[in-house]
């Protein structure tokens, strides 16, 4: 069907925080039915939480000083079923006023996962909805249409994207055809959602998004094309579905931005052995016309190798227009002028490969912010080595640079001011797999880079692996950041709230996957 540009009434890409009952009851709905229920697990491990004194909340007390580097003392733990690939996305669900925390959670091999909700003040489970795949995506929460209330769309692999009341984990739709008979009709990995206003004029906002991968081809087999998607978060009904312009697959989630009051979407094409490119297109052009065939290649590739990770944007040469950093799965880190899709600047990595975003935060002594970036040495799926960088963003000089052995799969990195001197530091955490003739050893390491000195503090060595983003934010509300991130070992999740001992600093950050909000859009001075 054709859209109704006039009713286009783009609203915040910006995402609202999730809410939910605080019984000590743990609401569980099934896959299919919207609210049949099933035991997630009935340990105490996975109900209880693992408090540091039992006393008041850990981080009140009369007298508290900022320390750096961090102590990150742990303030609650929980545990759940499956890995955890999802982004922690954080928001009030249950309207205590503290800021709750949600992530998706599934095993790809045994067709399981969950939707789990968890009290951002001591970590107990709101509510966990079952998947029949692994949940891989990241929480849009927002009110999106006439219900009351808030809404949680999310999806992962196989077609699974599931819409539930944010407070409850009530079931409200799932998306059909999924799993084989959603292949079948090539339906593949629901990716990253925004919402793009209400165009049929049915008091429901239309969700844009992109779907593609299938899990089931080999590696360099062929692969069905990826798609950018149109459909209403009122019952998921499909609007619009336009092919990738190359017929390639798509990993990549798109990104909305606005640029001299049109709205702009760029969206990737290509995967780990499939060749692909970073494309843009306007968004009222894609709507008038069902098609992608008429967007401009902004990245073409120079192997048989995609883009993955999706883009950062940020002004970096002061024109009050947003550039576009990006790292395609080759190895390759670019700056693009925004306006005319010309390099800025660029470096090559040999033998490493990202599913990384930058981060973008200001580590020099400059006004103009910078960028931080992680890669894999080696080629998917065997990596060996990890490595991280920084650079100016004024002129793409090195800024820091350091190699990790036998250490890959780095996480996309945050960038926060924790030590309130006006640039930001760099989080980030690199996992660790050594696979011996009887034992395999897992973990991950945590680390945080003081700029403008460019040094390296190691805070934390964890069991286990985590390939979603962690979260910084003030989930209590008491003026003090908290570093919330997840990590799984031996098919189960854990979730950990720990102190990062800095008050909530006046520079706003890279404190999200995709930045603030999730968006993928760095303004500092208009931070949601």
């Amino acid at each position: 069907m054709r859209l109704c540009l006039g009713l286009l009434c783009l609203f915040s890409l910006a995402c609202p925080e999730p809410s939910a009952p605080q019984d000590g009851g743990l609401p569980v709905h099934e896959a299919g039915a919207p609210d049949a229920g099933v035991a997630l697990d009935a340990g105490p491990q996975d109900r209880g939480v693992l408090p540091v004194d039992g006393g008041p909340p850990p981080d009140a007390g009369p007298i508290r000083e900022p320390q750096f580097p961090p102590s990150l003392d742990l303030l609650w733990s929980q545990r759940g079923q499956h890995g955890a690939l999802s982004s922690l996305r954080n928001h009030d669900l249950d309207g205590d006023g503290v800021q709750d925390l949600v992530l998706g959670s599934g095993h790809e091999m045994a067709n399981a996962g969950h939707i789990t909700a968890l009290n951002g003040r001591d970590g107990t489970v709101l509510y966990a909805t079952e998947t029949t795949q692994d949940i891989f995506g990241s929480a849009l929460i927002a009110d999106l249409g006439p219900r009351p209330g808030l809404e949680l769309v999310i999806g992962g692999r196989d077609a699974e994207l599931h819409a539930l009341d944010a407070q409850t984990g009530e079931r409200l739709w799932q998306f059909e055809p999924f799993g084989s008979d959603g292949r079948a009709a090539d339906w593949f990995n629901w990716l990253a959602l925004y919402p793009i206003g209400d165009l049929d004029g049915d008091g429901w906002q239309e969700l844009l998004t992109a779907n593609g991968g299938d899990r089931t081809r080999e590696e360099f087999e062929a692969r069905d094309p990826g798609q950018i998607v149109v459909l209403s978060s009122g019952d998921s009904s499909v609007l619009l579905r336009a092919l990738t312009p190359d017929r390639a697959e798509t990993y990549m989630s798109p990104i909305l931005y606005e640029d001299q009051g049109r709205q702009m979407l760029l969206f990737g094409t290509g995967g780990e052995t499939h060749r692909g490119s970073l494309w843009r297109i306007p968004l009222d052009v894609l709507l008038a016309t069902e098609s992608l065939e008429s967007a401009e290649e902004l990245v073409a590739p120079t192997t048989h190798k995609g883009v993955i990770a999706p883009p950062s944007l940020v002004d970096l040469t002061g024109d009050g227009r947003l550039d576009i950093v990006v790292a395609p799965f080759d190895g390759r880190l670019l700056a693009l002028d925004g306006p005319s899709g010309e390099v800025l600047w660029s470096h090559q990595l040999e033998n490493c490969e990202t599913q990384v975003t930058p981060a973008i935060g200001f580590f020099d002594e400059d006004d103009v912010p910078d960028v931080f970036a992680g890669f894999s040495v080696g080629t998917w799926p065997r990596w060996g080595d990890g490595r991280v960088l920084a650079v100016s963003g004024a002129n793409g000089r090195v800024l820091y640079e350091e190699r990790f052995d036998e250490h890959w799969g780095v996480a996309s990195p945050l960038a926060v001011d924790l030590d309130g001197d006006g640039r930001h530091e760099v989080l980030f955490q690199v996992n660790h797999i050594v696979t011996g003739q009887l034992t395999r050893i897992m973990g991950s390491i945590h680390s945080v880079v003081d700029f403008p000195e460019a040094e390296r503090h190691e805070l934390l060595r964890v069991d286990g692996v985590s390939y979603g983003t962690a979260r910084v934010a003030d989930l209590d509300g008491d003026g003090w950041l908290e570093f919330a991130f997840s990590h799984a070992l031996s098919g189960r999740w854990t979730v950990e709230a720990r102190s990062l001992d800095a008050r909530v600093p006046s520079l706003p950050g890279w404190d999200e996957y995709m930045g603030p909000g999730g968006r993928g859009i760095f303004w500092p001075e208009q931070v949601p």
